[in-house]
């Protein structure tokens, strides 16, 4: 199975029950994963991240 998933373009199916950017952006936005927010500049760099998420969101 993990062959023929290899073969698979994994980027032309963009919802994912296990491993996708959503999920990901989704835990990052708790601030308590692999980027604590542990300042106010921590959270304002966060914001820049997230625009510039949601930009890459709307060119696809």
């Amino acid at each position: 199975m993990s062959l023929e998933r290899m073969a698979f373009k994994t980027d032309l199916t963009p919802i994912d029950q296990m491993w996708t950017r959503q999920l990901t952006i989704g835990q990052f936005a708790a601030g308590k994963s692999a980027q604590p927010f542990k300042t106010v500049t921590d959270y304002n760099n966060w914001l820049k991240r997230l625009d510039a998420y949601c930009e890459w969101l709307a060119s696809c």
